[in-house]
């Protein structure tokens, strides 16, 4: 967990230190230092209140905490035995009142509790840019997570063309969209196109179209790049491309021009190129499966997505976000809210070799079998 103490006492926090240091991670600051901008900009599990802060800063930061849309869990401090202080802490959004001194045992269970809530309660964690828009389904809270919504803001200022790379099922036309999105061919069209399920015979009129008497019964009509025109041509699992369909594609790049099948005539197109592979292309042209012409042509910007096993803590967190987009359906009756303690630790022990894709069809499967208002451990299957 990442914990937040907000206090002025130096003593206090060395106290906390020794019960927590080796337990979660603990970030320290002072009301002083405008605590909202702390807990938005660190996002913390749990945030610790000391009472002897003041009840009338302890009660407005509160109030503004209770406002977020991922508010932490609360535990507030106090050296008085009131039981009308606590009902109006709990009643402004505390989850815990804790009477000092403590115990390590006391605080490490509230904590435990609010963890607990965190990872078993379905709520969906959605990343914001700065502007508002939201970056579709890149879920999560670790660390590679973070970096990657932080860098799609200037990924997709530019027109240049970008490789991304991962694993299947990391979510590479998540990225995609959501970098169209982001970018100003944001009110244009995203055509994602599927190199692999291309027939090598048909590659050229699939992108490039086609002008009527081409072939027998064929009439005109556009390919990908003019239907992509002024927006983003997503080109996913190019390393699956022929060396002849490879030629093709790195001039209709370079020139931006193409020339429907039949036709005499070339078109200017207006099109930013994406393409993901779930190969490592570096190794491709080493080995003479994929031209280097091309390679360097389509990595002028290059971006790596995690496989799930590196951004572990983001397992409970994609695991309640599944199990909510599941309950917006019609709901099996009973249909479980949320997941038991055992069944998280079976979740995050996983390696996850079909990555995010791989979990959500768990998570399926286990609200199938779960009758319970928890799914438990037995409902978890993998394979």
């Amino acid at each position: 967990m990442k914990v937040l103490f907000v206090c002025d006492d130096l003593k206090d926090r060395q106290t906390l230190k020794v019960i927590l240091q080796d337990r979660c991670l603990l970030q320290y600051c002072a009301f002083s230092e405008r605590v909202i901008e702390q807990i938005r900009s660190r996002g913390p599990d749990a945030v610790l209140l000391d009472i002897s802060s003041g009840l009338e800063a302890v009660s407005a930061l509160l109030a503004e905490l209770r406002g977020e849309p991922r508010a932490p869990g609360i535990i507030v401090f106090g050296s008085v035995c009131d039981p009308e202080l606590v009902t109006t802490l709990i009643k402004r959004g505390a989850d815990y009142y804790v009477l000092k001194p403590y115990t390590a045992a006391l605080l490490l269970e509230k904590l435990a509790a609010i963890n607990q809530e965190r990872i078993s309660h379905p709520v969906a964690v959605v990343a914001e840019t700065p502007d508002g828009q939201g970056l579709y389904e890149l879920i999560g809270d670790s660390g590679p997570i973070r970096e990657l919504r932080g860098s799609l803001p200037r990924l997709a200022e530019t027109d240049l063309p970008l490789l991304l790379e991962g694993e299947t099922g990391t979510g590479k036309e998540l990225v995609a969209r959501a970098l169209h999105r982001l970018s100003p061919r944001a009110d244009g069209p995203l055509l994602p196109v599927n190199c692999g399920a291309i027939p090598e015979n048909l590659f050229e009129s699939e992108l490039f179209g086609v002008v009527r008497g081409a072939y027998t019964g064929a009439e005109s009509r556009a390919g990908y790049f003019e239907s992509a025109h002024r927006g983003t041509l997503f080109l996913d699992e190019v390393g699956e491309l022929s060396l002849s369909a490879q030629v093709t594609l790195l001039r209709a790049i370079e020139t931006q021009e193409i020339r429907r099948v039949g036709s005499t005539r070339s078109r200017k197109v207006d099109v930013r190129i994406l393409v993901a592979t779930n190969r490592n292309l570096a190794t491709e042209v080493a080995n003479g499966r994929f031209r280097a012409d091309l390679y360097y042509r389509l990595r002028v910007l290059h971006y790596r997505i995690p496989p799930l096993r590196e951004r572990a803590a983001d397992i409970p967190i994609l695991a309640a976000w599944f199990l909510q987009q599941l309950a917006i359906k019609p709901p099996l009756d009973p249909y479980p809210r949320g997941f038991a303690p055992g069944a998280v630790t079976k979740l995050m022990n996983h390696p996850w070799p079909g990555n995010v894709r791989e979990l959500r069809n768990v998570v399926q499967r286990a609200v199938v079998a779960c009758d319970e208002p928890q799914i438990q451990v037995r409902h978890i299957e993998f394979g």
